[in-house]
């Protein structure tokens, strides 16, 4: 096989949505599309949501998509052209109303449909669907609502097609004379994850996709269930760039709505760096702009589980603005110590929308506080009934981690440069130490390495993504890429062992070390 594609939806965090399954709008689509810079672009419907969910699979995490009316899509542009339509992907559904048929997959030349996998949950039907929309094939009965199946295909993208589809290794069926073929192409460069396909506007569906992989369409179908195990540096090898900044804290969005603490409280989470270092500012995420709101950062010590006395008050900040990061500074660097536990948070003499980082209801903590009396000291105690988890954490400096910088998930670029390493020096890598991976697996198929990158200095650079096995430091599949100065992600690929040129091993790969380097 010759992989042009894998995706396990692991490395953008968990519950990152675009919008809410009921009421207003979050308006931070350029936020989603900033998390998926380089590797999907999601399109966005109201009140449709496109989040990060659990796993289909044994670890990590799905890609869930509901549209309650109309047509949402997640789609990936490769940058090659590929005559072959081969490939695979976990699949879960809901129920749709009516007796619908609605796509699940598209594969696309430039934006023009070739082809399309359809599903219908009146019948539990897998439906292979040319470029009109037209059925060439349905199997009734193989996929019920809510049950989760692997789905594998090999379609020739041509007016008169051949074709095959699998479901959890076996074939469901085969033929030829379909066409493939809405565009002027023999080929396709897009694939597309779909919910509400054809335009329909019945309730539903809810669908969830897991462990993609994309051939060149010059190998095969695994037929084997395929797992993408997605893991992250955990320690320092050898590095060589210079430690930008960190973050400790609750940095996700997650599905549920945004929440506005009340005007003249105070906000507080519970944050424990792992390292010493030292706090410069507090930052949320504003749902809502605000020109005239007033707020300051606050840092108190933690009193068994709760907050205590209160350490520093921060400068007062006026103004927010809707999906951009609202740093909150203090006069002067606070020293935090590793493995201690504080509070950061704020306060406010306004109503603001902030985005959350979690739907459960006890992990923050609130109290009603007059804005110009300054901060309480000690905290007290709280005084809401409702405690909302807000999306906040505390933008740091001072350690001497580089790994620590770079293992976020989802990577902080979405939201700015509150941790990053960074260098100019062609020559310069950094290497790390990866977890090894969750389980033994049989065969390994094909590594993917990926870095969140972006370019800070004048002039172009080159990067490379590599992978270093015993002494054999390589840069994989690509010769190096040229960062724009927004964050996307790059990514390399091994389908063998570069020390060896056999079939990785567990033990290899647990062994190898990742990064990347400034070629040029």
């Amino acid at each position: 096989m010759a992989i042009a594609y894998i995706e396990g939806f692991d490395k953008y965090g968990k519950g990152f949505t675009t919008f809410i399954t009921s009421g207003p709008q979050i308006p931070v689509n350029s936020l989603v599309n900033t998390v998926f810079a380089n590797e999907w672009t999601v399109s966005t419907g109201s009140p449709s949501p496109t989040y990060i969910a659990p796993p289909l699979s044994s670890n990590g995490q799905s890609l869930g998509i509901t549209a309650t009316t109309g047509t949402l899509t997640a789609t990936h542009t490769f940058t090659s052209n590929f005559a072959k339509a081969i490939g695979g992907v976990r699949f879960q559904a809901t129920a749709v109303g009516g007796n619908v048929t609605a796509d699940i997959l598209r594969f696309q030349d430039s934006g023009t449909i070739q082809a399309r996998i359809s599903y219908n949950s009146t019948t539990s039907a897998l439906v292979v669907t040319n470029a009109a929309g037209t059925a060439v094939a349905t199997f009734t009965g193989v996929l019920a609502p809510g049950s989760t199946h692997y789905i594998e295909w090999n379609f020739t993208m041509s007016n008169s097609a051949a074709w095959q589809i699998w479901l959890d290794g076996v074939s469901l069926g085969s033929g030829s004379g379909a066409n493939f073929h809405g565009s002027a192409n023999n080929t396709y460069n897009q694939i597309v994850l779909v919910a509400g396909g054809n335009g329909i506007s019945v309730a539903g569906p809810s669908e969830a996709f897991d462990d993609l992989y994309v051939d060149d369409g010059n190998g095969s179908p695994l037929l084997t269930n395929p797992i993408v195990d997605t893991e992250f540096a955990t320690s320092d090898s050898s590095v060589q760039f210079t430690n930008g900044a960190f973050a400790v804290g609750f940095q996700n969005m997650n599905e549920g709505a945004p929440v506005a603490p009340g005007a003249n409280t105070l906000f507080l989470r519970k944050i424990t760096p792992p390292v010493n270092c030292t706090l410069n500012s507090v930052v949320v995420m504003p749902g809502a702009t605000s020109a005239g709101a007033n707020f300051k950062a606050v840092l108190y010590a933690d009193s068994a589980g709760s907050p205590g006395a209160l350490t520093a008050t921060g400068t007062q900040v006026t103004g927010c603005t809707v999906a951009v990061a609202l740093s909150m500074p203090f006069g002067a660097g606070q020293a935090l110590t590793g493995g201690t536990s504080y509070w950061i948070g704020y306060i406010t003499d306004t109503s603001v929308t902030m985005m959350v980082e979690s739907t459960a209801t006890t992990v923050g903590w609130e109290k009603t506080n007059t804005y110009a009396s300054g901060a309480p000291n000690p905290a007290g105690t709280a005084t809401n009934a409702s405690f909302t988890s807000l999306a906040i954490w505390g933008a740091m400096s001072g350690i001497a981690n580089n790994w620590r910088d770079i293992s976020n998930n989802p990577a902080f670029g979405y939201a700015g440069d509150y941790s990053y390493v960074t260098d100019n020096v062609v020559g310069h890598e950094d290497l790390y130490g990866v977890a090894a991976l969750s389980t033994a697996p049989t065969t390994i198929y094909a590594v993917k390495v990926s870095a969140y990158m972006k370019d800070s200095a004048a002039g172009a650079r080159t990067v490379t993504i590599n992978t270093k096995s015993s002494t054999t430091d390589s840069a994989g599949t690509n010769a190096g890429f040229t960062p724009a100065t927004t964050y996307g992600w790059f990514s390399s690929y091994w389908l063998t062992d570069p020390n060896t040129s056999a079939a990785w091993t567990s033990s290899g790969l647990n062994a190898a070390l990742m990064g990347f380097k400034i070629t040029a």
